[in-house]
C-alpha cells in the first residue's frame, strides 16, 4: 500500500488516448541508412487507477464504476504499486514503435529514445517538470498475470493507432508507465 506522502492528485488534460504522436528519425540517429529504416512513433493515455497490494485496477476513463483490467506486479516490483496513490491516482501509460521494420543495429537505444519523447510529452500535458517521473517498461515479466497486456493494448486501441497486434508486442512495439510521483534528481 501506498503511505508515501504524495503531492496531490493530478488531473489530466484528457481522458483516454492522446493524438498519435510522429518524431523526425533524423533526431533519433546520426546514421542516414537507419533514419530511413525507422517511423518513431507513439501514443499515450490516462486511465483512472485505484491501488490494492501489489495491484493497480485501471478503470474506464469514460465509466470510472468499470474496471479495464488489473495489473498485479510481481513480488519483486511490488514497488511500483507504491507510485500511486492509495486513494485514488491517475496512470499514464504509453505505447511506442520505431516501425514496421526495426532495424537490427541500435535498436533498444531507438525504443529507448522514442519511449523517452512520449514520456516528456506525457509530463508536458501534466505540466511536470522534466526531473518528475519515471519511466519504467510495462513488460510480461513484470506482471503475475502477463495476459493483462492483451486486455491493456485493447483499452488503448494500439492495434487501430499503432497498427500493430499481440504479436508484435516487445518486439515492434513497447509500452512503459510515466509513474508521475517519482523524481529523478
Amino acid at each position: 500500500m501506498n503511505e508515501q506522502n504524495l503531492p496531490d492528485l493530478l488531473v489530466p488534460p484528457f481522458w483516454g488516448s492522446s493524438d498519435m504522436l510522429t518524431f523526425d528519425p533524423e533526431r533519433f540517429t546520426d546514421a542516414p541508412e537507419i533514419a530511413e529504416e525507422i517511423d518513431p512513433r507513439g501514443m499515450y493515455c490516462f486511465f483512472p487507477v485505484f491501488v490494492e497490494d501489489w495491484s493497480i485496477t485501471l478503470l474506464d476513463p469514460w465509466n470510472e464504476t468499470e474496471e479495464l483490467v488489473t495489473l498485479t506486479f510481481r513480488p519483486e516490483f511490488e514497488e511500483y504499486a507504491d507510485c500511486f496513490r492509495s486513494d485514488g491516482d491517475i496512470c499514464a501509460i504509453a505505447a511506442y514503435t520505431i516501425g514496421f521494420n526495426p532495424p537490427k543495429i541500435d535498436r533498444e537505444a531507438l525504443f529507448t529514445k522514442t519511449g523517452s519523447r512520449v514520456c516528456e510529452e506525457i509530463r508536458r500535458s501534466l505540466s511536470l517538470p522534466n526531473n518528475r517521473g519515471k519511466m519504467v517498461a510495462l513488460t510480461p515479466e513484470l506482471l503475475e498475470n502477463p495476459d493483462a497486456m492483451t486486455i491493456l493494448a485493447d483499452a488503448m486501441s494500439v492495434e487501430d493507432r499503432l497498427g500493430f497486434s499481440e504479436e508484435d508486442f516487445g518486439r515492434r512495439v513497447r509500452f512503459a508507465f510515466l509513474f508521475h510521483n517519482v523524481r529523478n534528481d
